[in-house]
């Protein structure tokens, strides 16, 4: 792996790098030699789309969140990821039909990643979670048994998007205005299902847990009522929600 020029380039880039990569390694160019490095993190998974997106599945610990950046092909077999106002531009040593290897160089050191083309199918429950979910059944806990409650909200969702924001809105029959959170950043443990969301407002976290059924159709969701503003008291009251994916929009995001 101690190489630099380029290798196979599969030509128009643009065509040939669009998928799903999973990053297999990554070294750092110390002393004119390249180093593995063993606990890289990251960018763990990129999806590159035809339309310039990236979908950045990255995995930190247990848990997995998702972000959205771009993509472009420049001069001299050069990629620039752009996140907002900032990019990075790597030369690209190799694209081959299941191999992808960036090289990015700055003032002080050179970093070599390699990317290998994996299968759709094999998401992440990050990934399994993208879409609108409206609430159809909700149930509480009573005496250790869990009893249907009756009077649900007129519209309740949540959206869990690419970007790893989540927004949700909730309206019930006592008030013509809902509740809605816009923008917060969620991720999830990919064993257990724990869903970590931040408000960025207070920095408080919040914990839920989720599991998707029926062809990930279904997303089953326990959560606990910490405090109740109308009693103005902390309470122990266990919830579990099932809510159903809107199939009828184009995309999942």
């Amino acid at each position: 792996y101690n190489y630099e020029e380029e290798c196979e380039i599969l030509t128009p880039i643009s065509e040939h790098i669009v998928g799903r990569w999973d990053l297999k390694e990554m070294f750092r160019k110390r002393f004119n030699e390249w180093i593995p490095v063993e606990d890289f993190s990251g960018g763990s998974v990129m999806i590159f789309r035809p339309n310039n997106e990236v979908v950045k599945v990255i995995k930190g610990g247990e848990f997995t969140r998702l972000s959205i950046i771009h993509w472009s092909i420049t001069e001299g077999n050069k990629i620039k990821l752009t996140d907002f106002d900032d990019y990075a531009e790597s030369d690209i040593l190799q694209l081959a039909e299941n191999d992808l290897v960036f090289m990015e160089t700055n003032s002080y050191s050179k970093v070599k990643v390699h990317f290998q083309r994996a299968n759709d199918t094999d998401r992440t429950l990050a990934e399994r979670m993208v879409g609108k979910w409206s609430l159809s059944k909700r149930y509480e806990k009573v005496n250790g048994e869990w009893v249907e409650v009756e009077n649900l909200p007129v519209e309740a969702w949540a959206e869990f998007l690419e970007s790893g924001l989540l927004n949700s809105y909730t309206r019930l029959f006592s008030t013509s205005e809902g509740i809605k959170s816009d923008n917060i950043p969620w991720r999830v443990h990919e064993e257990t299902g724990t869903v970590l969301c931040v408000n960025p407002a207070d920095r408080v976290p919040s914990f839920f847990r989720i599991a998707l059924e029926d062809n990930d159709n279904t997303m089953i969701m326990n959560h606990s009522e910490n405090f109740n503003p109308e009693l103005e008291e902390q309470t122990t009251t266990e919830y579990k929600d099932l809510s159903l994916i809107h199939i009828s929009e184009p995309t999942r995001r």
